[in-house]
């Protein structure tokens, strides 16, 4: 679908998905194409929520990730494991 808007010509900046299609080749493929997306994880999906991309202190399922106010807030920026650094 996302190579037929772009084929069409037709605008739009952002990509809206149910966590079945928050797979890693589809991540890429949006990002490639410069968008920005947005998606639930589902709660056994590894990531790190330390936030250096350096120093990964080991992946753990989104289910145990620590929430405070502030990341109830503003969200929280992952690693997810698998997806290459872009």
């Amino acid at each position: 679908m996302l190579d037929g808007l772009k084929a069409r010509n037709v605008a739009y900046g952002y990509v809206l998905m149910d966590s079945w299609y928050a797979v890693t080749e589809l991540m890429v493929h949006i990002d490639d194409l410069g968008k920005i997306y947005y998606c639930p994880l589902k709660d056994n999906r590894l990531v790190d929520d330390t936030g250096n991309p350096m120093v990964v202190k080991g992946y753990k399922p989104v289910s145990q990730l620590e929430w405070d106010q502030v990341t109830l807030d503003q969200g929280k920026i992952v690693k997810v494991k698998g997806f290459p650094d872009l």
